[in-house]
């Protein structure tokens, strides 16, 4: 779909008209009405919501980084002088915990872990060509290896990223356009073949959190963000984002 293109909820034309607003005491949602269809919707997945879906997110994401829940609606109240009360609060979390399933997880992760909202998260920037921001969850890695010796490999690949260890200089661009090591290219600088990519389409608990983390998005360009972020700190499997992958002669061989 061609960014900014709008389709119909319901048969998916886009021939669509704006239909003035859907107003309540917190919030103002844009209507349209599909041409085709002669169909009403809002581009808010979640309908019927007296606080704005944003709103809920961000107060869902607060409480899974480890707040309590008065400190949680504090921080959403300050933030969008609102007056939101906690039972309020813990009726949203009560209603998302089926996707949002890092909820199974947070006691564990705030007392096994000793994570604070400021260390649950590791993020470092990362400069390979343009800065970019790698994100690990400190919890759920340690809860996963702890529960599964096979994934030591993956917390050490992690914690090699982070360390003095990684070859980030092979993830840059010589500026001179000369290769320092002919065996140490940038991915996208060597041909090789693959197998067929065979393209499968799933509905599963990713897809309902990734399409749940687009209200988040203010416009196409923040989409990536506000799904990577918001299934990294809800989603129980999700461990990192902005993983850098290199091949060795040996995998690529």
């Amino acid at each position: 779909m061609q960014k900014g293109v709008i389709k119909c909820s319901f048969c998916r034309s886009t021939s669509i008209t704006k239909k003035g607003l859907r107003k309540n005491k917190h919030q103002a949602i844009q209507k349209y009405q599909c041409k085709s269809c002669q169909k009403y919707f809002t581009l808010q997945n979640i309908k019927y919501k007296t606080y704005p879906i944003k709103t809920i997110l961000k107060a869902i994401s607060a409480y899974n980084l480890g707040y309590t829940l008065d400190k949680t609606k504090d921080i959403i109240n300050k933030r969008n002088n609102l007056s939101i009360t906690s039972p309020t609060i813990h009726t949203w979390l009560q209603e998302y915990k089926t996707i949002c399933t890092f909820s199974r997880l947070r006691k564990q992760a705030l007392k096994q872990c000793n994570c604070t909202p400021q260390n649950i998260i590791h993020t470092q920037t990362l400069s390979h060509i343009q800065p970019y921001t790698f994100k690990c969850h400190n919890a759920k890695l340690e809860i996963l290896t702890k529960e599964n010796p096979k994934f030591t490999a993956l917390k050490d690949c992690i914690e090699k990223i982070i360390s003095n260890k990684f070859p980030h200089h092979i993830f840059t661009y010589n500026k001179n356009n000369e290769i320092i090591n002919a065996n140490e290219q940038r991915a996208s600088q060597i041909k090789f073949s693959h197998l067929k990519l065979e393209i499968k389409n799933k509905e599963n608990f990713a897809c309902k959190l990734a399409k749940l983390a687009l209200n988040l998005a203010k416009n196409n360009n923040e989409r990536h963000n506000a799904i990577q972020n918001f299934m990294l700190i809800n989603y129980s499997t999700t461990i990192a984002v902005e993983v850098p992958v290199y091949l060795t002669n040996w995998d690529a061989g």
